[in-house]
């Protein structure tokens, strides 16, 4: 489970950062009450911040669907935004689900510094392998540990048979062995794992012929597994967990970018700003190379997440840089 310390969405533009701490410190006396502001990344976010951010991560865009994201949710920020009124134009490509959304059009350009903030929309995730005679629907899984999905609650796109084109959800649970009581000793000990090819779906099916009454559904091999995790605050209270902060995090943090750029237009009379919405990253950093190339950047602002290595079990082992928020 990743963690991140939530990202402010509500300082102060430097000036006025810079003026606080100037009053604090000509005007604070000796056993004075008055104590500095706490830093941006140790406040509460904002509820209608956190509810963005959590919807916009929850949106089902793993590799090769990414518009759930990028037109389901970014797309409509950035019209909410004011991107008409700002003149500011989305760029699309053919063949991807990436996006990206362009301060300054072709033609207003000169003299200008181009940056690219990129995050990217897709998420790893889990792929029906195959549907067994029992109902069982055998899923692979991708870059997950096997013994972390035990028991998580997960949806299940299936095409709709009588609709081509349109999607269904279907929740699911994942299953290994069943119950404690069919495990043999040595998994019951821990001693041994949970292979890959040992996972499935649990969907709650009854009755004669399972595997057709799947078939109904439109489920097939290759359909798209996802961890079913919304984003919660965690107890302290400037922190979060959930699925996919990598890179629905990313995403956000371009998004919010973006939000402080359109309330300080001037800020785009010399810097042309492309907020970038990557596809197909996990497999290759595909979508991203083409972003770069069609819009070539003079610079290119990679926004993914990292790990808490603090707390990383075998950090000690592995001398891992230290990293600290």
């Amino acid at each position: 489970m990743l963690a991140a310390r939530r990202l402010a969405a509500t300082a102060p533009p430097l000036p006025a950062v810079a003026a606080q701490c100037h009053h604090l410190r000509h005007s604070g006396r000796r056993g004075s009450s008055s104590a500095t502001p706490a830093a941006a990344h140790e406040q509460r976010m904002p509820d209608d911040t956190f509810d963005f951010m959590a919807r916009l991560i929850g949106a089902p865009s793993p590799v090769g669907l990414e518009a759930a994201m990028t037109q389901g949710v970014v797309a409509p920020f950035f019209k909410e935004l004011g991107a008409d009124r700002l003149g500011w134009i989305e760029h699309k490509f053919r063949g991807n689900a990436g996006t990206v959304w362009d301060t300054g059009p072709e033609g207003d350009t000169e003299g200008k510094l181009t940056v690219m903030l990129c995050g990217h929309a897709d998420k790893i995730r889990m792929q029906v392998r195959s549907i067994g005679a029992d109902g069982k629907v055998w899923i692979n899984s991708d870059s997950f540990l096997p013994l972390t999905l035990l028991g998580n609650t997960v949806t299940l796109f299936s095409e709709d048979p009588a609709a081509l084109g349109t999607y269904r959800s279907l929740p699911a649970t994942v299953e290994a062995l069943g119950a404690i009581h069919f495990a043999p000793p040595e998994s019951r000990s821990g001693k041994k794992g949970i292979a890959p090819n040992e996972l499935y779906l649990e969907l709650g099916l009854h009755g004669s012929k399972r595997k057709a009454q799947l078939e109904a559904l439109g489920v097939r091999a290759g359909d798209t597994v996802l961890l079913d995790r919304p984003i919660t605050r965690c107890a302290g209270g400037d922190t979060f967990s959930g699925a996919y902060l990598d890179n629905g995090l990313g995403c956000f943090v371009a998004a919010e970018v973006a939000r402080k750029v359109a309330a300080t237009p001037s800020i785009t009379e010399h810097v042309r700003c492309l907020f970038a919405f990557a596809s197909h990253e996990e497999i290759g950093r595909f979508g991203s190379r083409v972003l770069a190339q069609e819009l070539r950047p003079d610079v290119l602002v990679a926004i993914d997440v990292n790990h808490d290595y603090d707390t990383a079990p075998t950090q000690g082992k592995e001398r891992y840089q230290p990293l600290k928020l």
